[in-house]
């Protein structure tokens, strides 16, 4: 019998590990997952030079085959950084994306995801808030949690933002893992406030997750592999690139659906933050590598839709088809270096974004909310600016 016993002990042992493999491989939307850090991994590396020793032990290469000044491209070249390689220096002008359709509104095919957008709903139906912020694991953050449970690196998140903006009773309605899809869905669908508790500022920053369908193309491409690891930066890149069009017009449809719900709102559209690449797995899904060098092979996609918008933006305001829009950047908190060299790197301050993605922990989300905190002055001057062009276009009649 005990024989039977121990047989069976292990066959469910090597079942598990399987199954914790397959998971290890699956992908989220965004191309990491949401609970991105266990918390057991070492500190991350935080000076440029730093970084650059750590990207080269990554890949393999000895220290002193590590570049370790911030602007220089060499770190790039083959045996340093296995995610940089072959990734080409941004151009000095964004891509100009091409026109797309809007994605159809569709929710998420999750239990977890209907339990939290339910919560949110309840929210938004009884707000009282003067600023609404929407978006996806980024904006979230801002309420302590990801897909409505608590996550420690963001336990800062509902301090910082109350000391920074709790003159305006903020809400943030963000679900982790949005598309522009699931955001549209949830406006349309009672997740914003209605509009007799129309906020009086709303801030937007949603779009990073549909970027990521180029890396879900990519493991259907390589089934069973890590989709980081079967192209090189460049390739990467031009995949990652033909997403940026569609989520382009994602928000712009985002800001629609927003006028439509609070037409008199100050409405704050708030750019991509930067993006560093991940790679491999840990059998809890962990990325196992970071590599917060830029550009990545995110950081054209990232550059040429933050520059659409704040296009559309600009144009909208000169349409004059609303009420007040600005468009505010936000790359510039989480980088170290100038990149004012030709070809000259730039890097993703690990301290602030800790899995080159999410802004964590308090110093990361106090960058975060600095950045909403500069839009909503921005659209303040922008509204005193159009007030006053009223008051004198009336004095002339």
């Amino acid at each position: 019998m005990w024989r039977w016993a121990l047989v069976s002990a292990i066959m469910c042992a090597f079942m598990f590990f399987l199954l914790a493999s397959n998971g290890a491989r699956s992908r989220t939307p965004n191309g990491m997952r949401e609970e991105s850090w266990s918390g057991s991994l070492p500190p991350p590396p935080t000076t440029p030079g730093e970084q650059a020793l750590a990207a080269a032990r990554l890949g393999g290469a000895s220290e002193r085959d590590a570049v370790v000044t911030p602007d220089s491209s060499s770190i790039r070249k083959e045996g340093a950084a296995p995610s940089s390689v072959s990734c080409s220096p941004l151009l000095e002008t964004p891509v100009e994306l091409p026109s797309a359709p809007a994605p159809t509104p569709r929710p998420k095919m999750s239990m977890e995801w209907a339990t939290f957008e339910s919560a949110l709903r309840r929210d938004a139906a009884t707000s009282d808030a003067r600023l609404v912020l929407i978006g996806d694991s980024i904006t979230e953050a801002l309420r302590g949690t990801g897909m409505g449970r608590h996550r420690e690196e963001y336990a800062a998140g509902p301090g910082v933002l109350a000391n920074r903006l709790g003159t305006y009773d903020p809400l943030a309605l963000a679900v982790s893992g949005d598309t522009t899809a699931n955001l549209l869905f949830r406006i349309f669908n009672s997740g914003f406030p209605p509009t007799d508790r129309a906020p009086e500022y709303v801030t937007m920053m949603i779009g990073t997750n549909d970027l990521s369908g180029a890396r879900i193309a990519a493991v259907h491409d390589a089934p069973g592999r890590d989709a980081d690891a079967t192209l090189d930066c460049d390739a990467m890149s031009a995949r990652t690139l033909k997403s940026a069009a569609a989520a382009l017009a994602g928000a712009r449809k985002v800001i629609e659906a927003v006028r439509i719900r609070a037409p008199q709102a100050k409405i704050v559209v708030l750019g991509l933050t930067p993006r560093g690449d991940s790679r491999g797995r840990s059998m809890s899904n962990y990325p196992l590598r970071i590599d917060y060098v830029q550009p990545s092979s995110w950081s054209a996609a990232i550059a040429a839709f933050n520059d659409g918008l704040r296009r559309f933006v600009e144009g909208d305001r000169k349409r004059g088809t609303g009420g007040t829009i600005v468009f505010q950047p936000c790359e510039e908190p989480f980088l170290i270096g100038s990149g004012s060299k030709e070809g000259s790197l730039r890097w993703i301050n690990a301290t602030l974004m800790k899995d080159g993605l999410h802004p964590s922990g308090a110093a990361g989300l106090e960058a975060l909310v600095g950045c909403v905190e500069a839009g909503i002055h921005a659209a303040d001057v922008e509204r005193d600016r159009e007030t006053g062009a009223v008051s004198a276009a009336q004095r002339n009649i």
